[in-house]
């Protein structure tokens, strides 16, 4: 029985600390944090049986050493790591349950407590670790309001080089909102853009979108969590509306409107004020509102690193190009921007 408790000490403990990992760089620092925390927990139960547990060790002689499942050293990207690591965990901690009701029912009780925790956790990230991972990075988001083939047309131009596809549509039924979702969710299939839904959880939902923005008027995001697992972000144009945001837990907000928009004609204008209101606050932001091309030195020296575009992109008559000169170009003034705070002098 200690060789069983042995190995699965090892790996719970190991997978939570993978999955920790994940989450501690792809900015999710609560839950590590909790998922931390539950690791030590875990070991401090275990501690006084140490000895024992070691001296039942033989790891020459464990079949399990040389026997792995099939795909065990393939993962597609960091949310397949988060998702093999947590599971192992889970599978894990109930081994650990069941073996510790042999010799203390109080051990096992406690290490169901952390079992139960880490599904929580697990529920609370899981889905949506890959957009908060692709978020940190993320420079380009592409606001498309056109409905139907136009849509779908943008969205299969666009992929690839927006970080963000985010489908705008109103005044539209659900059915033809679905299946408007869908087709631009297969477009964009594979290219590493992710595929957001505006102000339709349940559109986001069924559709397999990456995500949902919510404005004012529609569901709020904690309610919205409770249907949808993907990153969930809010429109703000103020202070009031940014602390609401972050106490509702969004993954990213859009911040705007920084310039007149032919989108929003009714969208209060703010430009510096939006940027200053920002600075130093911990959540992913996305300018918002009228940016277009010939604007890109100025929202970097606003202090924008990611924008949001809409017809300035959907509009162009080549809707590729644009979105990737804007996107390249906003690369350049930033990577000239850090490389000047750092003190590098930049070749000629």
């Amino acid at each position: 029985m200690w060789r069983v408790v042995d190995a699965s000490v090892n790996r719970a403990a190991e997978g939570l600390r993978a999955a920790e990992e994940v989450l501690r760089f792809c900015g999710c620092a609560d839950g590590f944090r909790a998922l931390k925390s539950l690791r030590h927990k875990l070991r401090q139960i275990f501690a006084p049986l140490r000895n024992r547990l070691l001296a039942a060790r033989d790891t020459l002689s464990d079949p399990g050493r040389t026997t792995s499942a099939e795909g065990e050293f393939q993962r597609k990207d960091i949310s397949t790591v988060f998702v093999a690591n947590i599971t192992r965990a889970q599978e894990a901690l109930r081994v650990l349950e069941e073996t510790a009701k042999v010799y203390s029912p109080d051990a096992a009780r406690e290490i169901e407590k952390i079992r139960f925790e880490v599904y929580r956790i697990d529920k609370k990230y899981g889905g949506r670790l890959l957009g908060r991972a692709v978020l940190q990075n993320a420079r380009l988001y592409v606001v498309c309001s056109r409905g139907g083939d136009e849509a779908v047309r943008i969205a299969d131009a666009v992929a690839g080089v927006a970080d963000l596809f985010q489908l705008r549509l109103k005044g539209v039924g659900g059915r033809e909102h679905l299946r408007v979702a869908c087709a631009c969710k297969e477009a964009l299939a594979g290219s590493g853009t992710l595929f957001v839904v505006n102000d339709r959880p349940d559109v986001a939902l069924l559709s397999g979108a990456d995500g949902v923005h919510l404005g004012a008027q529609d569901i709020p995001p904690d309610e919205a969590r409770g249907m949808f697992s993907g990153v969930v972000g809010a429109t703000v144009h103020s202070k009031d509306d940014l602390k609401a945001a972050l106490s509702a837990g969004v993954d990213y907000v859009g911040v705007g409107a920084f310039y007149p928009t032919e989108t929003k004609k009714d969208a209060r204008v703010q430009g510096s004020t939006l940027a200053e209101m920002m600075d130093g606050v911990d959540v992913v932001w996305v300018g918002r509102g009228g940016i277009a091309e010939e604007r890109v030195e100025e929202w970097v020296e606003r202090g924008v690193e990611r924008v949001a575009v809409g017809e300035g992109i959907g509009g162009a008559e080549d809707v590729g190009g644009a979105a990737r000169r804007i996107k390249d170009r906003l690369l350049q003034l930033l990577a000239k921007k850090w490389d000047d705070f750092n003190g590098v002098i930049l070749e000629p």
